[in-house]
């Protein structure tokens, strides 16, 4: 994901089914930061085909456990109408944490692009909302690599909302989504000096760190497992199973 934005960036246009190579010969993952020369997204077979066809399922509701520890939250799942919003959000951070989102420096132009393209049929974005209405932690994840499954996420978080765990909530949503939509891994790749990834990745996937390149790490979590056993995820399901016994009761009543 990320090494493909840096090239976006530093070349204003890109020569027609020209496609990054990495050191193994295949083209890069897919990328959640397009610019609009980019008509469609690359998948790490080097086909736009099964990128293109693959439509995400609807999103899962905000889970039990984010209303119950954030209640001066609110949180909804993007779509269009929020990217004045989302520009917003990415336009309080500052250059150091736009520099360790994005992995390149982000101009407001970049990020006007960022937003005016996104795809939302393809990019699942979580977001928490403050009293006021403003969007003040978000959570994207992406597919990476539709033939293997295997999504990719990144998140950001607003100065004064930090220290509460927001991020981490988000990823577990996040986390819960993409498996919902049959994904079986979920990445997370940032810098070394993103202190605050590197604690969710911690909290997430453990200590099972890799250095993707010189100065960038990747953390993979295996989902099946993880939802399976997390306490969070148990209790969601089971709040979910609790509405839908009480949609049936009162479905059997009205009857």
């Amino acid at each position: 994901m990320y090494h493909f934005i840096k090239k976006l960036l530093k070349h204003s246009t890109l020569k027609k089914n020209h496609t990054r190579m990495s050191n193994k010969g295949a083209p890069l993952p897919a990328s959640l930061y397009q610019l609009p020369q980019v008509e469609q997204r690359l998948s790490t077979l080097g086909s736009t085909k099964n990128i293109a066809s693959k439509q995400l399922l609807a999103p899962i509701a905000p889970p039990l456990f984010l209303t119950l520890l954030y209640p001066q939250y609110t949180f909804h799942v993007l779509d269009s109408t929020h990217r004045k919003l989302l520009l917003e959000h990415w336009l309080s951070l500052s250059a150091q944490d736009l520099y360790l989102r994005f992995f390149q420096p982000a101009t407001p132009f970049f990020l006007q692009h960022r937003a005016d393209q996104l795809n939302f049929d393809k990019s699942r974005i979580f977001g928490a909302f403050d009293s006021h209405g403003n969007l003040v932690a978000c959570c994207e994840w992406a597919m990476e690599d539709v033939a293997s499954l295997h999504a990719e996420c990144a998140f950001s978080t607003l100065p004064s909302h930090r220290t509460q765990g927001l991020g981490r909530h988000l990823a577990l949503w996040c986390a819960l989504d993409s498996y919902h939509n049959q994904c079986t891994h979920l990445s997370l790749y940032f810098l070394q000096d993103n202190y605050g990834a590197k604690a969710l990745s911690k909290y997430l996937m453990g200590n099972k760190l890799t250095m993707y390149e010189p100065g960038v790490y990747k953390a993979q979590l295996d989902l099946m497992p993880f939802v399976k056993k997390h306490p969070a995820f148990q209790a969601h399901y089971v709040s979910e199973k609790l509405q839908q016994h009480n949609t049936d009761l009162i479905t059997c009543h009205v009857s």
